[in-house]
């Protein structure tokens, strides 16, 4: 289908419209000085007051993160073990109630080699480079789980290999109570 002359219109009236908006709310709080300017005109995330609430499930997945636990849904229905907490099904859509404690060990079955300099948002680090990243199948659960890798280069790594989370001593409630995933077992 082609657009015609007025749906162009509406989509650039649309698009000013929310500009504005963004030009408007950052004028604002500059005035109320909530905003406050950092060097070469960019913005710190920490100025701009806002409230997040993460959900029922994942405020349970989090909380499960300070404990040290890794938590996942299952399924009543279907006998699905989601992670991390889901509310719904991803196969039958039905309501999940059930909240079952992984072990924490898995398997590699699909990995990276990062080798570009990256900002760690957790910490505001550079993150020593080059670091490795996967996807990691847990025990007892029925979807993968992503997460940094205890190895620098992917050369020591293949699919299939044992895993076990490893979680940094102080926890705060939040991803990045997740240190890495250590391998159990080398390559030979």
């Amino acid at each position: 289908m082609i657009p015609t002359q007025r749906d162009i219109q509406a989509f650039f009236q649309i698009w000013r419209n929310r500009l504005l908006f963004k030009l408007l709310t950052i004028r604002r709080l500059r005035r109320r000085k909530k905003l406050k300017r950092h060097f070469q005109g960019s913005f710190s995330h920490e100025a701009f007051p806002y409230r997040y609430s993460a959900g029922r499930y994942t405020t349970l997945f989090l909380a499960g993160l300070k404990e040290g636990k890794l938590l996942a849904s299952r399924c009543a229905n279907c006998k699905t073990t989601l992670v991390h907490c889901r509310q719904i099904c991803g196969n039958c859509f039905r309501a999940m109630s059930e909240i079952v404690e992984l072990l924490g060990t898995g398997q590699l079955i699909s990995y990276t080699q990062v080798s570009f300099p990256f900002v760690d948002p957790f910490t505001g680090q550079n993150r020593p480079v080059p670091y490795c990243y996967g996807m990691i199948l847990l025990d007892g659960a029925d979807n993968a789980f992503q997460g940094l890798l205890n190895v620098r280069y992917h050369h020591h790594l293949k699919n299939g290999l044992p895993l076990r989370v490893v979680f940094h001593k102080k926890r705060k409630g939040h991803i990045g109570d997740i240190k890495y995933f250590k391998i159990l077992k080398t390559i030979q």
